[in-house]
């Protein structure tokens, strides 16, 4: 099969063009001929006998892949250049406007000697806004069709299944231009999992009648210019995580972020126990998947709150953490930290998600993590576990056996080496670590001395470790 260009990719190439015209094949299908020995195979049966096309004829498998197979061909020398192509939708570009009749003959001189013909009804010749590709492109960038947006304003609240079914497919031609579009249509997903009779509740009226009126003003989108990098906001919430592409462009004098592309995803009920952290992480995996286009082609600036940078270059990192790290790692990614955003719709984008640089100062003391670590000893073998607290009382096990004769003494030590590995994978500062060893307590906190050898190298180990967070208490609790 013949391999089809990304959408996204022509529609941001031709939302470049100063001016531009949309041409479309006469019978585009029908201006292929058919291979002699395939002809039968397209027979059908009339009351007047038996007949097979001669020419190809829509509703072939590959028929689709053919006709591009044929347009890129035909115009080689121009894709890219000054034509667009996309199975039968074919556009031609000017960067420049008085270029643009000189790109026209030369697309028709290709065309004429291909014996290829247009039908001149439907094409559009010289303009500098049109439709392609379901988008709506010109200088000022890339636009949601605006027959789409109509179409859902203009939907009474759904009654039936089969209605919200309708509003949610309308909904997915405009995921792009959307911010935090799962978390907007989450309510109406709800409904249509139900197994009960279809009920249209308030929760689903209110986000109906809120997505109207983000529809009402749409974001433009902007086409990335070449050897900039983007910037990749990243956010996420219980049910969904959501990221925003972006770049740096100069309006005048001052510096503006204008948006490229909104993605989203609703967590599944496993992913939904993710840590905080944890789903800002995914959320940055989840995007380099649906636009890996993107972070191929252009180096990726993720800002962000979050301690992202030690993270996915901690060597220690395990589990799915250490996953995502090795996959995100074929692509050029440098986390910073988020500064001030300069854009109303980057704004409310983030501070839907996210708390501020004010609130998260405020609240810095309340970002301590708790560490219960514990370990044993016995006849049967030694083992170490450790579960991690987060601030918003999300708790995460791990568990390790002991496969090394030992004392109880090092079994805790493990337990406190365990919770302090876990943190420090997952780039966190400060914790406090609660354990019913007196003894571990008392070595970590100097109270006391450690005296044995093998638990002054675990000592030590703790010394440098420590090193990592900006402060660490361990505590000791009664058993």
């Amino acid at each position: 099969e013949f391999p089809l260009p990304r959408i996204d990719s022509l529609v941001d190439a031709a939302a470049s063009s100063e001016l531009m015209s949309l041409l479309d094949c006469y019978s585009g299908y029908h201006q292929i001929w058919m291979k002699k020995e395939d002809e039968p195979k397209t027979s059908f049966i009339t009351p007047s006998g038996t007949y097979c096309y001669l020419r190809m004829p829509e509703g072939l498998k590959n028929a689709g892949g053919s006709f591009s197979r044929m347009t890129a061909k035909v115009l080689q020398s121009q894709i890219g250049r000054n034509v667009l192509t996309y199975v039968d939708d074919i556009i031609v570009k000017s960067t420049k406007q008085e270029n643009h009749i000189a790109d026209l003959q030369e697309t028709f001189a290709s065309f004429r000697q291909a014996g290829l013909k247009l039908n001149p009804e439907k094409c559009v010749f010289g303009v500098k806004k049109g439709k392609f590709l379901g988008c709506l492109v010109s200088t000022k960038g890339i636009e949601a069709n605006p027959n789409k947006i109509e179409a859902i304003l203009r939907m009474e609240p759904p009654t039936t299944r089969k209605g919200a079914q309708r509003l949610t497919g309308r909904l997915a031609s405009l995921n792009r231009f959307i911010s935090r579009s799962r978390e907007r249509n989450l309510p109406f997903f709800e409904v249509l999992k139900s197994a009960k009779v279809f009920q249209w509740g308030p929760s689903q009226q209110k986000a109906f009648e809120e997505l109207k009126q983000y529809l009402i003003d749409l974001t433009t989108l902007t086409p990335p210019m070449p050897g900039a990098p983007l910037l990749l906001y990243v956010a996420a919430s219980h049910s969904a995580v959501s990221a925003a592409l972006v770049q740096e462009k100069l309006d005048g004098q001052l510096k503006k972020l204008v948006p490229v592309y909104f993605v989203s995803e609703v967590l599944s009920v496993s992913k939904k126990n993710y840590t905080e952290l944890e789903k800002v992480l995914y959320a940055v995996l989840m995007a380099s998947r649906k636009l890996r286009h993107y972070f191929q082609a252009y180096n990726i600036i993720v800002p962000s709150s979050q301690p992202l940078k030690d993270i996915m270059r901690n060597r220690e990192a395990t589990g799915r953490i250490g996953k995502w790290a090795a996959e995100l790692n074929e692509f050029y990614i440098d986390y910073v930290h988020r500064s001030s955003i300069q854009s109303q719709a980057l704004a409310d984008f983030i501070a839907v998600w996210t708390p501020g640089a004010q609130d998260e100062e405020a609240n810095k003391d309340a970002e301590v993590w708790t560490v219960f670590c514990d370990g044993s000893w016995g006849i049967f073998g030694a083992g170490a576990a450790a579960v991690l607290v987060s601030p918003s009382k999300v708790k995460t096990c791990y568990a390790a056996r002991l496969d090394f004769s030992c004392t109880n003494n090092i079994a805790e030590y493990e337990a406190l080496l365990l919770g302090l590995r876990k943190l420090k994978a997952m780039g966190i500062r400060r914790a406090i670590l609660k354990t019913d060893s007196q003894v571990v307590s008392g070595h970590v906190d100097k109270s006391c001395k450690a005296k044995d050898p093998k638990l002054e190298k675990y000592l030590d180990t703790v010394r440098r470790i420590e090193a990592s967070f900006e402060g660490f208490s361990v505590k000791n609790i009664p058993r």
